[in-house]
């Protein structure tokens, strides 16, 4: 028996009602009239006529008490245990109805999105080779634009992205620079205007963060239309409800704009992905609920929606997906033979657009966020598409693929051998050195169709007959190993990581149709077995949500939270992440033995696993193994040639190993690599401060405050540095301060300070500013080393020794501070000779006054 059959056989004339309307609306009182479509109520002075189809929930009290009887739609018979499991359910799909309405009425979908509004200011590489000033331009604008963020200037803001605009016209295929328009326009708070760069930068790259941030334009802007496409865009992508509220915008929006085909089209998409009723069974309510609200305004037959509400209240376990498709289907045939059913003419040209001829013209990639790529020791990341990007950086330089075709060992003048490939894109000559090459390629003058990947600039050399110079060329075996690690992931079902290594491999072999294929494959089920973000229990119970809740804590950097979850997962985890998700865990908590043991474990089951080499690495450099880190980051790079981290972390474990020529060969290989680490270039800048190249360092130092990052920490920092050997201690000073500002725990920078401070002749201050330093972490031994210093230049050589003593003991056998604390143990002694010496001759003295006048009563 349905709803309205239900009601029409149970109520009376009399009878006090409550009823909830499809608009959601509540009205009640006392039945005067039924009718065979209608019922006519009363209350007080007022009445009102409901036809029964627009009734979704009723509820009769006969004697006009609170003995309530609410009826199910697939109440059949009048039992009374049955009247109270339905009573139970009754609000089963309803509540999502009135979840959506009061959403609609009394919520803002604006506050619950959080658009990604920072530009990239590298030079985009088709900048980079242009004919033209342009990137002169670019990096003039974003110079200005960190001036203007300074201040708040809006309308500054506004005219410097009038400036990219022109830019971005010229170079329409260029995601690098629309993406930057939109940031900068939505800075501005020219939301119609970002909202249309970010679109295309979508249409360019298909990048969901450029969606996202369209999506939020749109809805500010006011343009509801849009916005609707996009949102269909999103949940079409994306294939699963990976946002509620912004899918309730989307069905609000459907309902208002009568896009009823549309809202079916992205519900099918949604069915097509899900291949079990238990997964179906798990967003019944909101599938059901959806379809309800955004129809009630069509011709549908209230049968179906009948069938809908008996669909939502069976039995979970007996709930079935090829239920709700028919009914889908059913309905979308109804619509088609009515004007409901128009098609959105602006998504379906999206829609039957081939994604795959739109590319970006310099194969760019919309970058990691910056802070992720350059801040090498923190896996961090801004998200992806897929979640805990913190565990898994994506780090793709660029490189292209190429096939060489002619090698000459040694060049005509005697200098080094050289050659020329093509590049496997755009057909063009690249020309090469043979110290350009990282790895073994094995070449000779009978060379030819050597597939490799390299990254060029333009040709500086005579003998380059060509435009273009290969910078770095690594061997295509490469490829194979990234291959090899996302092909081990996924035997664990480990999609996600497979997916991670398969999206570098198509950075750099976007040709490779195995690997879009396994891409395909692998992102269904990455979707099906996934849990979303926003769905993951913060009370776990399970492995698997244990799993979920402590990746998640990785992700938000909670590393004691997360230890904490993965001791509730059996001993023996089958996949190598979950062993490296430990190992990043208790590395970030400075437990660097467990970090180790766990790197091994995630090392053994999978031996490609150059994340876990490298973190390992980083354990040991932390934990002041130099040898043994140096031995994994050479391990990584034979893996992963092009792995930027590995480049610069082998640079500082050479100079903790005293190799300062080597460390500088290392940074050189990752700025060749990433050009604009900002980050690196302050570490080699330091390098070669200390190498007593201060002329050089300063060049590097004051082109990326000048140029570039006028803002950046580490850079600021190493100006200080340089300042500082060359004796200009209030400039240094200035310097190491602003850098404090920006880091103001950096206990590098706070250590410096103290020290230049005493420099300056400051001392009790410079005792106070190296005492903040060790209370900030105590177990730094060069704040305890500069302690001594700044004691010893004071004058108070026994705290002095003390301090250089707490170092050794946190960090035996340097020999600097073992000299040190022998000088300062000398001065010590030396004080102590004086201070004895002193006192035996007051003694003297006295002794002499009393021989003299003791008969006068002077006595000791």
């Amino acid at each position: 028996m349905t709803l309205i059959e239900n009601l029409q056989s149970s109520a009376q004339t009399g009878y006090y009602t409550k009823l909830i309307l499809n608009t959601g609306n509540e009205i009640e009182g006392y039945i005067d009239t039924i009718t065979s479509d209608s019922l006519i109520l009363t209350n007080e002075d007022n009445i009102a006529g409901i036809k029964y189809d627009a009734i979704i929930l009723w509820q009769l009290f006969p004697n006009s008490c609170c003995n309530e009887e609410i009826v199910e739609q697939d109440t059949s018979t009048s039992n009374d245990s049955e009247d109270v499991e339905n009573e139970n359910n009754s609000f089963y799909e309803n509540e999502i109805v009135k979840k959506i309405d009061a959403f609609a009425k009394n919520d803002s979908i604006i506050t619950y999105l959080h658009p990604k509004d920072q530009p990239i200011t590298q030079v985009p590489d088709i900048l980079k080779v242009s004919e033209d000033d342009e990137k002169s331009i670019w990096d003039s604008i974003f110079s200005k634009y960190q001036n203007a963020i300074k201040q708040d200037d809006r309308e500054k803001i506004e005219s410097l992205s009038i400036e990219l605009e022109k830019l971005s016209d010229q170079y329409p295929e260029c995601a690098t620079i629309a993406y930057s328009t939109g940031c900068l326009k939505l800075k501005a708070h020219n939301y119609p205007d970002a909202g249309k760069y970010f679109d295309r930068t979508f249409e360019i790259d298909n990048s969901k963060d450029s969606l996202y941030n369209a999506i939020f334009c749109h809805l500010v802007a006011g343009d509801e239309e849009k916005a609707l496409v996009d949102i269909a865009k999103y949940f079409y992508e994306g294939k699963t409800i990976s946002h509620d509220k912004l899918f309730f915008e989307f069905v609000i929006l459907s309902r208002n704009q009568h896009e009823y085909a549309l809202f079916l089209e992205i519900i099918q998409s949604i069915l097509n992905e899900i291949d079990s009723d238990e997964e179906f069974r798990e967003q019944l309510s909101l599938l059901v609920g959806s379809t309800i609200y955004t129809l009630q305004d069509t011709n549908i037959p209230n049968d179906y929606v009948s069938d809908l509400n008996t669909l939502a209240k069976s039995a979970v376990e007996n709930i079935e997906i090829e239920s709700y498709i028919d009914i889908i289907n059913d309905i979308n045939d109804e619509l088609k033979n009515s004007e409901a059913g128009n098609q959105n003419e602006e998504f379906n040209r999206w829609l039957t657009t081939d994604k795959s001829e739109v590319t970006d013209q310099q194969d760019e990639q919309l970058p990691i966020n910056e802070e992720q790529q350059n801040d090498n020791e923190n896996v961090d990341d801004d998200k992806t598409d897929f979640e805990h990007n913190y565990l898994y950086p994506k780090f793709t330089f660029g490189l292209k693929k190429g096939i060489i075709y002619r090698f000459i060992p040694v060049a005509h003048n005697g200098n080094i051998g050289y050659g020329f490939m093509e590049d496997s894109q755009s057909k063009k000559e690249v020309h090469f050195r043979n110290d350009s090459i990282i790895g073994n390629i094995h070449l000779n003058t009978l060379s030819e169709n050597i597939p490799v990947l390299y990254k060029s600039i333009l040709s500086k050399e005579i003998e380059a007959s060509v435009d273009y110079t290969a910078s770095v060329v690594i061997s295509i075996d490469m490829l194979d190993n990234l291959w090899d690690l996302a092909t081990h992931f996924a035997h664990e079902k480990d999609y996600r990581s497979a997916l991670l290594e398969i999206e570098t491999i198509l950075q750099y072999d976007p040709d490779n149709n195995e690997a879009q294929d396994k891409k395909k494959r692998w992102t269904n089920l990455y979707n099906k077995h996934s849990t979303p973000y926003d769905k993951i229990k913060l009370n776990p119970n399970t492995e698997k949500e244990w799993e979920d809740y402590g990746n998640c804590m990785i992700d938000r950097k909670m590393f004691a939270e997360a230890i904490h979850a993965f001791t509730h997962i059996s001993g023996n985890p089958n996949k190598s992440s979950s062993w490296y998700n430990k190992g990043i865990s208790y590395l970030h908590n400075l437990n660097y033995d467990d970090a180790i043991e766990h790197f091994n474990t995630a090392i053994e089951k999978n031996k490609y696993y150059y994340h876990a080499i490298f973190a390992r690495g980083l354990a040991y450099l932390r934990d002041e193994q130099f040898e043994m880190a140096l031995k994994d980051f050479d391990a990584t790079l034979k893996l992963r040639p092009d792995y930027v981290p590995a480049w610069s972390h082998r640079a500082l474990a050479m100079q903790f190993l005293d190799n300062n020529i080597e460390a500088e060969k290392s940074y050189n290989w990752a700025l060749l690599l990433d050009e604009n680490n900002w980050t690196i270039r302050a570490w080699k800048a330091g390098l070669l401060i200390r190498m007593n190249k201060i002329v050089e360092a300063m060049k590097i130092i004051d082109d990326v405050l000048e140029n570039h990052q006028p803002k950046n920490a580490a850079i600021l920092f190493a100006k200080g540095y340089a300042l500082q050997k060359q004796n200009h201690y209030s400039e240094a000073l200035d310097y190491i301060e602003k850098s404090l500002e920006i880091e103001p725990d950096n206990i590098k920078a706070l250590t410096k300070r103290a020290y230049v401070i005493a420099c300056l002749g400051e001392y009790d201050r410079a005792k106070d500013a190296i005492t903040e330093a060790i209370s900030k972490k105590k177990t730094n031994s060069k704040s305890w080393y500069y302690k001594g210093v700044i004691n010893y230049m004071s004058g108070n050589y026994t705290a002095a020794h003390e301090a250089f003593k707490q170092s050794l003991e946190l960090k035996p056998d340097v020999s600097r501070v073992i000299h040190c604390k022998n000088k300062a143990k000398r001065k010590m002694e030396s004080a102590n000779r004086a201070n004895n010496a002193k006192g035996q001759e007051l003694e003297g003295i006295i002794g002499q006054i009393n021989d003299k006048f003791g008969g006068l009563g002077f006595h000791e």
